[in-house]
């Protein structure tokens, strides 16, 4: 194949057949460019490479769909939902006679989304409480199973067993930690009405696990929604390749945390580093997917080639691998690229080798995808061949096809798609490395540009960069490159796919005579018994063996008689009744085992039972012949005789004599005896008459209690003139000044009717008396202290001497502001008259906006004990220090305002709580500042 070169400085088409020549490159230039070359050279085998198709290589283990019996099996991982083969880890008989099998299996690593089917032997199995299976499986499955958390507990042994058995050496130790796992358990069935093959096959479906989606995380850039990377209980199911791509990226993870990243041990995936992970790549490829409507599902296990497992997701989701600077990401091989830039001979820093690629007998014009079948019980099968006609013309319509497995793919449609991007990508005509200056280094694997129409050979083709090198010494860049073709998208996802199941083969058909006419007859049984016989012999010398069978005259169906060998000559078969019946006789054939036709004979009359009159029986016993039967019993088997003493008495039964009332017999009894006369030894409590005194006839009781006995059971009883007397006396309707004794004088010395009225208020007077002042009606003050003066009032509560708190203040000694806008130091004089009394002073700082009037809010206070004195001996306090209290922010940010401060006196001491509140109610303004500040 001849090679093109294409110089940086005069673009001079150079073929040769040794290698590339830099034409017309300065000798500077081209010493730089050597490594170019080199590498440029080295990019020769990307046209085999990019026409060969980059299928993963996987083991079966990723697509088996049967139960595994190995407790050292590699640790699967389930994505998406498909058929779930058991690793089974423990496998027990118990029980009773060793009636009952028990099992312990992994699915995958946990937690999975769902249990959605069970199957035994191919049937769905539905379950009951505590596991038991329902009709057909009843008392021959049970089942349970753990999504796979940190914190699930031991599988169980079932409940209801025969002798209460449980499966031996499995206890509540025996977790399986972010497993999902189950426990199935097997009857024994002897008669195999239920199990007909011996143990079952066992299956499941489920929704593997869950996959955590940048796109719905609100802390990665451009996301929204709730998934966090580091909390697996916000991620969701998914079936997405492409977030199963990054998923295995990542790592799949067990631990204490169920599988938080990079926190957790690693058990399955390549566990990148999240830095060193192009997400952006990821999420392209999901949206892809979604858009395409691509899922996947398999169950890659920790013994797979991690990197063959990655390919496998990407290519179901139509892309694959790249790597960027040390970073691991994926470009996307199922869409249409747009171009990025036009190359131009500027952009070209040396020879650049093409290939035209690949050959007509590398290239495919057909491909028949294998993927995985719900339909076809989740195996692997070969969907109908994905080929394009122009491809067919292109190459003489000569196929060249080869078989692609698409492993996690469960989509017939997807899977044609796949397919036919394949056929396409292996047909691309051009490849080969093109060195670049140093500002195309941002070009990256995967994008696309289109070559400029004045480079020769390559111009006006739009080419994808499948690798990318950086030479560090020149600066410059090595594009591996291929071209691309657009309209390979409009066709390829325009494809579906169709699937031909196999048929049986067709067996040439083969038949077997029926036996000669002469071969057999039918005759009736000569018997007491009707019976049909068969009689004759097998003429034919291939036949092997004889098939007979009867009917009735008339009916539908043969009843099937006897098969024998071919040396048969009579056979006689029983009737349960006598007619008109039919027979037919058939061989089989001793070389291909078909059965020949039916030869039929008669119909011929069988006569029935033949009857044996009474008077033929012999050694007839004489209680049957000599008349006692008719005489004891009658025609319903009633005794009609009499029964002799002797069998009454043997029987103990009893009799009455003749014209008595009195019976006889071993167990003698009086029936219809006189209680007054017949019945002697009657207790006298039942006949001196003290039931009918005490009791009337309908039980009731009627007659008096005596006293002592109403005093001894506790019962409370009246006497004739209302009171009540007996051990628990009481009185009723006594009157309340007479008949009640010992009342509380509170009750009686009419306190209550002074304190409150009728309705239970306080009256007014109770309120005067105890000097309260109070509020009418009508909103004025009421109550004896309504018309004292303001000096009276004060003295009541606040000042035992009512004398007025004088409070003075000096001028502030300074305030200022920092540029922060806090208030950094005020220093106050303040001189207190204690009034003679201790107690407490408080400085308060506030502040107003201009503007605001009125609105005053304190930014700052501090507190001194007053001693006591008197009111000609004030205490001075000064210097008082309010320092760093910031003030609120401004109102409009970024516009400075004014503000007012003021300085006021809040007292408390001992009665003089009220007046220091009034004097604080106004304030005390002294050296209002303006201050400045600026916001």
């Amino acid at each position: 194949m001849p090679q093109v070169a294409l110089t940086a400085a005069a673009a001079i088409i150079s073929v040769t057949k040794v290698g590339l020549v830099a034409v017309g490159v300065p000798g500077t230039l081209a010493g730089a460019l050597a490594p170019a070359l080199l590498k440029a050279a080295a990019y020769g085998a990307l046209g085999a490479a990019s026409s060969a198709l980059l299928k993963p290589s996987l083991p079966s283990s990723v697509i088996a769909t049967d139960w595994v019996a190995d407790p050292n099996a590699p640790i699967p991982a389930l994505a998406g939902r498909m058929k779930v083969p058991g690793n089974v880890v423990y496998k027990q008989s118990f029980g009773p006679e060793r009636m009952y099998r028990g099992i312990v299996g992994v699915w995958s690593v946990g937690p999975i989304e769902e249990v959605e089917t069970i199957k035994a032997d191919g049937t769905v199995a539905t379950f009951g409480v505590g596991g038991a299976a329902n009709s057909p499986f009843n008392d021959k499955l049970w089942f349970s199973y753990k999504t796979g958390l940190w914190s699930d507990t031991a599988l169980a042994s079932p409940t209801g067993l025969r002798s209460s058995a449980t499966i031996p050496q499995w206890g509540s130790n025996h977790r399986l930690p972010c497993l999902a796992s189950y426990m199935v358990t097997f009857g024994h069935d002897a008669k195999q009405k239920v199990w007909t093959q011996g143990e079952p096959e066992f299956e499941a479906i489920l929704k593997g696990m869950r996959c955590y989606d940048p796109r719905k995380d609100s802390t990665y850039p451009g996301g929204s929604g709730s998934h966090r990377l580091n909390d697996p209980s916000t991620w969701e199911y998914s079936t997405n390749p492409g977030l199963w791509a990054l998923k295995w990226e990542i790592g799949i993870w067990m631990g204490p945390n169920n599988g938080r990243p990079y926190e957790d041990t690693l058990a399955l995936g390549l566990g990148t580093p999240w830095d060193d992970i192009l997400v952006d790549d990821f999420i392209e490829a999901a949206n892809v997917a979604d858009a395409l409507e691509f899922t996947c599902a398999g169950r890659p296990t920790s013994g797979d080639d991690k990197d063959q497992v990655l390919r496998a997701f990407l290519q179901a989701a139509g892309a694959s691998p790249r790597s960027l600077g040390g970073r691991q990401g994926c470009m996307i091989r199922a869409s249409e690229k747009v171009s990025l830039l036009t190359l131009t001979r500027d952009d070209i820093a040396g020879a650049v080798e093409i290939t035209r690629n690949p050959g007509r007998l590398e290239r495919l014009n057909t491909i028949i995808p294998r993927y995985r079948s719900e339909a076809h019980d989740w195996d692997m099968v070969p969907a109908e061949a994905v080929s394009r006609d122009i491809y067919l013309t292109e190459d003489g319509e000569r196929r060249r096809s080869r078989e692609v497995d698409y492993h996690f793919v469960t989509d017939l449609d997807q899977a044609a798609v796949l397919a036919a991007y394949d056929v396409a990508d292996s047909r691309e005509g051009w490849t080969g490395a093109i060195p670049c200056m140093p500002w195309l280094r941002d070009l990256a694997p995967g994008d696309c540009f289109t070559v400029d129409d004045d480079v020769e050979v390559i111009g006006g083709l739009k080419m994808i960069v499948l690798t990318r090198d950086f030479d560090v010494s020149t600066g410059l860049v090595t594009l591996g490159v291929r071209a691309e073709t657009d309209s390979k998208h409009a066709w390829a996802g325009g494809i579906t796919g169709a699937v031909t199941d196999p048929t049986d083969p067709v067996v040439p058909g083969y038949t077997f005579p029926a036996p000669d006419a002469g071969d057999w007859s039918l005759a009736a049984g000569t018997g007491d018994l009707p019976a049909l016989v068969f009689s004759g012999e097998v003429t034919n010398p291939l036949a092997a063996a004889v098939q007979f069978a009867y009917r009735l005259d008339g009916a539908a169906d043969w009843i099937p008689a006897a098969q024998t060998g071919a040396n048969v000559e009579e056979i006689a078969v029983p009737l349960l009744t006598g007619g008109d019946w039919e027979g037919a006789v058939r061989y089989q054939s001793d070389q291909s085992g078909v059965w020949g036709a039916w030869l039929e004979l008669g119909p011929v009359t069988v006569g029935g039972l033949v009857p044996t009159d009474w008077t033929d029986i012999t050694s007839r016993p004489g209680w049957v012949t000599d008349g006692r039967v008719p005489a004891g019993l009658d025609g319903s088997g009633n005794l009609i005789s009499t029964v002799s003493a002797t069998a009454r008495n043997a029987s103990n039964l009893v009799y009455r004599s003749t014209g008595s009332i009195d019976f006889t017999g071993d167990a003698n009894a009086t029936n219809g005896a006189n209680w007054a006369t017949n019945l002697t030894g009657r207790p006298t409590e039942l006949t001196d008459g003290r039931i009918p005194t005490a009791l009337n006839s309908s039980g009731v009781l009627q007659t008096p209690i005596p006293s002592s006995l109403a005093d001894t059971s506790n019962i409370l009883r009246r006497s004739g003139g209302g009171l009540f007397t007996g051990s628990l006396s009481a009185t009723n309707g006594a009157d309340w000044s007479t008949n009640v004794s010992n009342r509380p004088a509170e009750l009686t010395d009419g306190r209550i009717t002074t304190a409150l009225d009728a309705s239970g208020n306080l009256k007014s007077t109770a309120a005067d008396a105890s000097g309260l002042l109070r509020v009418s009606g009508t909103g004025g003050l009421a109550g004896a202290l309504a018309t004292k003066d303001e000096a009276t009032v004060q003295a009541y509560g606040k000042l035992a001497s009512n004398t007025a708190l004088s409070t003075s203040f000096t001028t502030v000694a300074s305030a200022s502001l920092a540029c922060d806008g806090r208030l950094v130091q005020v220093f106050a004089g303040i001189s207190i008259s204690n009034a003679g009394a201790s107690g407490t002073a408080r400085a308060i700082i506030e502040h107003e906006r201009q503007g605001s009037p009125g609105t005053w809010d304190m930014i700052a206070s501090d507190s001194w004990d007053i001693d006591a004195g008197t009111v000609s001996d004030p205490v001075i306090l000064d210097k008082v220090s309010l320092a760093g209290h910031m003030l609120p922010p401004v109102t409009t940010p970024g516009v400075p305002e004014t503000h007012n401060f003021r300085l006021r006196l809040d007292a408390t001491h001992a009665n003089m709580t009220a007046l220091a509140t009034a004097a604080s109610s106004t304030g005390i303004l002294n050296n209002a500042l303006s201050v400045y500040h600026p916001g």
